[in-house]
């Protein structure tokens, strides 16, 4: 392992436990991202947040039909090597 140690179990404990979605929202309502587009536009409404619901997939109850095909088609033509457009990527 070139002089690598395994890394303790708590390291990902604590990096699941920061990313986990009841967190994010704290942390976002909170203002503790540096980023304008992580600040919800009304801490009183979910809705406003960037992670909102925590559902997989949850644009598809916002984007109709034509606009998932869109983004769909849109990530296609994406570089490849960021792994945007890969055969997983699925139109509706």
């Amino acid at each position: 392992m070139l002089g690598e140690t395994a890394a303790d179990a708590w390291v990902f404990q604590e990096a699941l436990d920061f990313a986990r979605f009841e967190n994010t929202q704290k942390l976002e309502a909170a203002g503790a991202f540096d980023s304008e587009i992580l600040q919800p536009g009304n801490v009183r409404d979910p809705e406003s947040f960037e992670v909102h619901r925590g559902k997989v997939g949850g644009y598809r109850d916002y984007l109709s039909a034509k606009d998932q095909r869109y983004a769909t088609e849109a990530l296609r033509d994406l570089d490849p090597r960021f792994g945007y457009n890969s055969r997983e990527t699925t139109a509706v």
